[in-house]
């Protein structure tokens, strides 16, 4: 009798038990809902959230076919998150919302915009007023094609619109610190991003540096970079980005050593924050060179600090140490201009010295002369110049014509699928011009080789050929 009432009290609690945690769950969680009139183009919706200075989905919700949606959401952490449409869409690039447990939004979407019938909190109805009153600041970003998008315009618009954002800074002073220091780097990223894209982002034209404006000289005395908020606002490392630009066509020196990395240490004081720059700079390394181990050597204490900076250096490393100075090329395959197929491996017995290259690209085009000029002058040499144009199938047509007008000599190729072709995956190229050398045996010298245009090339070469 005593056992079956233990029993019966056990089973009572654990059923409390499992309905104080589902009624705890239900608490703690958080909804985004609504509906969407836009077209079957943006029928499914991703929430996003800064991670490690990048945008990561935290979940994702469709449009049903009564043109609903809802994400039901358990948030790991408090703070800034960004909803989307899965396919671009310019009208709003992103809903930005200030996320916390136990919320309810209600978001109504159509072709002109959203908007939020329901907004849960203080922090929201702040974050909605900025995102109202940057609604032409947004008219200006490089996704709008607009003519009127253009420097002439914006300089005299961001005069008096950042009397309006040192006025709204001045309002966030709500209770909750996190989302104050979170808005305020909102408010100053957004406007900076905006701002400094004119001189530096991919613009049609851009102003000479006497036409730009005073107030531009505030942008590199601001303490913005000064912490690491910048990981968690989706602006942060593109407005740094810009900023680093910026600080450095002010210096009054020349570099005389130009990688990128200098200035970023000097531009960036915090440790955390100058570990992921740095990290971005070596993802943009082609090769386990000299440059390469130097930025690691030098900053080793704040690179392996970080466990998350470790691990994307050791894939990183794994990655470009495949093709490290001795080890054997791929084997790539490409067509020349009858049709027929070139691989790799026919050129052995001769050093070979390739171009990636496109006819769309103007760089590339500016190195062509130079090549041209290296095949004269060692015409006989054991080495074979080779060019791998990267331009899109339906262009190749473009490309024979290219290469028959300007009479470009040498080994002339195009890859088979542009920039998803073997050799461009296996060489992780992903800008262009891009160079490679390799050896007789179809071993790698450098797989991120001098380019034409310099003068240390040909007297490399020469060494290698003598």
């Amino acid at each position: 009798m005593t056992r079956n009432i233990i029993t019966m009290c056990l089973a009572v609690c654990f059923m409390l038990s499992c309905k104080q945690s589902h009624e705890s769950t239900k608490t703690e969680s958080t909804i985004i809902q609504g509906s969407s009139q836009m077209s079957s183009d943006f029928k499914k919706l991703k929430l996003y959230k800064m991670n490690h200075g990048q945008l990561q989905v935290v979940d994702s919700a469709s449009v049903d076919a009564n043109n609903n949606f809802q994400f039901n959401l358990l948030p790991e952490s408090e703070g800034f998150y960004h909803l989307r449409t899965e396919k671009y869409n310019y009208v709003f690039n992103h809903i930005p919302l200030y996320i916390k447990k136990g919320q309810t939004f209600n978001i109504e979407l159509d072709s002109t915009g959203y908007k939020m019938p329901q907004v849960p909190d203080k922090e929201n109805e702040l974050l909605s007023e900025w995102v109202a009153l940057t609604d032409t600041l947004n008219f200006y970003s490089i996704g709008n094609h607009s003519e009127k998008n253009a420097y002439e315009h914006f300089f005299p618009f961001y005069e008096q619109f950042s009397q309006k954002m040192q006025a709204f800074h001045k309002k966030v002073a709500s209770k909750n610190t996190n989302f104050n220091r979170l808005m305020h780097a909102h408010i100053d990223m957004t406007t900076i991003r905006t701002a400094l894209s004119f001189l530096y982002g991919m613009r049609g034209k851009y102003p000479k540096e006497e036409e730009i404006p005073d107030y531009y000289s505030e942008f590199v005395t601001m303490d913005t970079f000064k912490s690491a908020v910048a990981l968690e606002i989706p602006e942060g490392m593109e407005a740094l980005r810009l900023f680093q630009y910026r600080r450095l066509a002010l210096l009054d020196t020349q570099l005389s050593q130009p990688d990128s990395y200098w200035w970023i240490k000097e531009s960036v004081s915090n440790d955390t924050l100058r570990a992921y720059v740095l990290l971005e700079v070596l993802k943009r390394t082609k090769a386990l060179n000299d440059t390469y181990y130097n930025i690691v050597e030098k900053h080793k204490k704040i690179l392996n600090s970080n466990p998350f900076i470790r691990k994307q250096l050791d894939a990183l490393e794994s990655k470009l140490g495949k093709y490290e100075a001795g080890a054997l090329g791929y084997n790539f395959i490409a067509k020349n201009i009858k049709g027929e197929q070139v691989s790799f491996k026919d050129f052995r017995g001769k050093y070979v010295y390739i171009d990636v290259w496109a006819t769309w690209c103007g760089p590339c085009k500016a190195e062509i002369p130079h090549i041209q000029k290296l095949e004269k002058e060692l015409h006989g040499k054991a080495i074979e110049f080779v060019s791998v144009s990267v331009d899109k199938p339906k262009d190749k047509d473009k490309w024979k014509s290219f290469v028959k007008d300007n009479n470009l000599t040498g080994v002339q190729l195009v890859a088979d699928s542009a920039f998803s072709s073997g050799i461009t995956k296996e060489y992780g190229v992903n800008s262009i011009p891009r160079f490679l050398l390799f050896d007789q045996e179809g071993k790698v010298i450098d797989i991120d080789a001098k380019r034409p245009s310099n003068p240390e090339l040909k007297e490399q070469l020469m060494t290698l050929l003598n």
